[in-house]
């Protein structure tokens, strides 16, 4: 049984007794007269990592509020949120979260819909080289909430500042169109960040890959370097041939299945 299941049987659990000791004798003087109780939250919406703080108010058969505080605070499931004996409660996790009290054995409460944090930053990986026109090669962004911790699984946006330099799709993929500054821009929400390149002419008349090794297992990571010449600054596009292979954007060769595989460069074979 899951946890928010845990607990909507433990809070149904809690009704069924308060109902039983509703059905019970008239109490004697000096018991509690409490008939409902209502439990309020500033918002009805808020993020994880925030803190609410819920209000009570006591009321008798009559409608009139009673002076009695609350005995116990309550808010679950139990892995999206927690209550401390102040009625402040913690949002650790995304849902619908229920907060509450008990006052003179009472049970009330609210719910709160907590949405995942929201992004405060954006973090986009930089070229060390200039980009050569007509060449591609995919960005990187990272995203942090306020705390500054990564969330993952964020739609991003991206833009170039000049698509006659460079254009850039919806993946981060920019593709060098002629020679010129520009900047890319990542956008989630309110948040932005952006990154320069430099996109240049080819010069390069031939292009040489060499590998810290031309056999492997399967798993074992392969660092592929390429030199052109002229010996000008430049980013490569690494691509595999065949199945079962994949190169990464820095040249990082792994294999996940037996075979001889091509690099995209110079047609260098792997086994």
């Amino acid at each position: 049984m899951s946890l928010t299941n845990r607990f909507l049987v433990l809070l149904a659990t809690l009704l069924i007794s308060t109902n039983l000791w509703a059905q019970q004798p008239s109490p004697s003087p000096g018991a509690s007269t409490v008939k409902t109780v209502e439990v309020s939250a500033p918002v009805k919406e808020a993020e994880v990592g925030q803190q609410v703080k819920i209000s009570v108010v006591a009321k008798d058969a009559s409608g009139n509020v009673v002076n009695e505080q609350p005995s116990t605070y309550f808010a679950g499931p139990f892995d999206a949120a927690a209550a401390d004996e102040s009625g402040n409660i913690k949002l650790v996790g995304p849902g619908k979260v229920i907060a509450g009290a008990i006052v003179g054995g009472k049970p009330g409460f609210t719910i709160i819909i907590v949405k995942p944090p929201t992004i405060k930053t954006i973090e986009i990986n930089s070229l060390k080289t200039p980009l050569i026109a007509g060449s591609t090669i995919q960005l990187e962004a990272i995203t942090r909430i306020p705390s500054g911790d990564p969330r993952t699984g964020v739609p991003i946006s991206w833009t170039s500042s000049d698509p006659r330099v460079a254009t850039v799709d919806a993946a981060g993929v920019i593709t060098g169109v002629s020679p010129g500054p520009a900047t890319i821009t990542a956008t989630s929400g309110v948040a932005s960040g952006t990154t320069k390149i430099s996109v240049v002419k080819s010069t390069l008349r031939s292009l040489t890959v060499t590998a810290d090794a031309t056999t492997a297992r399967t798993g074992d990571v392969v660092h592929l370097n390429a030199k052109g010449s002229p010996a000008d600054p430049f980013t490569p596009r690494w691509s595999v041939s065949g199945s079962g292979a994949t190169v990464d954007p820095d040249g990082g060769f792994v294999a996940e299945q037996p075979g001889t595989y091509c690099d995209g460069v110079d047609r260098k074979r792997f086994r």
